[in-house]
């Protein structure tokens, strides 16, 4: 073989490996922002290294695969949702006291599933594994509002309700119910199912010939 002929066979294969390598490097960017979701721009915000922040998160990723993260059995989720409508009435007359239990209640929902929660920042990059928009709302609950003064209401109602979405979003049931973060508080929290049908009832129908006769029918049965 000729040496023009080596030369070429030499400059294909780095070619074939560089192309290799960046199709490696561009799957593992797509798989680390799918799973991660805004934690992928929020730490490389932080970082201003893509190469950092996909070590990081490919990090926290193994991380999180190594816990034992348990679902909660229905009278512990039943117990701490019975706990929570509690704080929701008392933040009404208590806002600074509810907000500082609801804390204190969504560390222990988080604990109870297997979640470590000595370190704030490593639960919330735990969490976005699993759940990036409610990690997104755990970092805010405990960002700035957290130096908020206690008769700030306004900003007690913004960590309440932030704690809230985490709350619900990892102690709804297994079957799949997608938490709710715009009810009121003080309002008694619900299903998301629940929820879901109450909207239901609450839209306005299309009030068709074939529906109008339906009706009828049913109230000269029920009669």
């Amino acid at each position: 073989m000729s040496l023009l002929a080596w030369a070429i066979l030499v400059v294909l294969i780095l070619g074939a490996a560089f192309a290799a390598v960046f199709v490696v490097d561009r799957s593992r960017s797509s798989r680390l922002r799918n799973r991660f979701g805004p934690e992928y721009d929020r730490t490389l915000q932080e970082t201003g290294d893509r190469r950092g922040t996909e070590r990081r998160l490919a990090g926290i990723a193994r991380r999180r695969d190594s816990l034992d993260i348990r679902p909660l059995t229905s009278d512990r989720r039943a117990a701490l949702q019975t706990e929570w409508a509690a704080l929701q009435a008392l933040f009404v007359d208590e806002p600074a006291t509810a907000t500082s239990r609801a804390d204190e209640l969504v560390t222990t929902a988080l604990r109870t599933r297997g979640y470590p929660t000595d370190d704030r920042d490593e639960t919330a990059g735990l969490l976005a594994v699993d759940d990036p928009a409610a990690a997104a709302r755990y970092r805010g609950a405990h960002g700035a509002v957290d130096g908020a003064a206690t008769d700030d209401t306004d900003a007690l109602r913004e960590r309440f309700l932030g704690l809230r979405a985490v709350f619900e979003a990892f102690t709804v049931s297994s079957e799949g119910t997608t938490a709710r973060y715009d009810r009121p508080v003080g309002s008694t929290p619900v299903s998301a199912s629940t929820d879901t049908a109450d909207r239901r009832t609450a839209e306005p129908t299309t009030d068709t010939p074939t529906t109008r006769e339906e009706a009828t029918t049913g109230r000269r049965q029920r009669a």
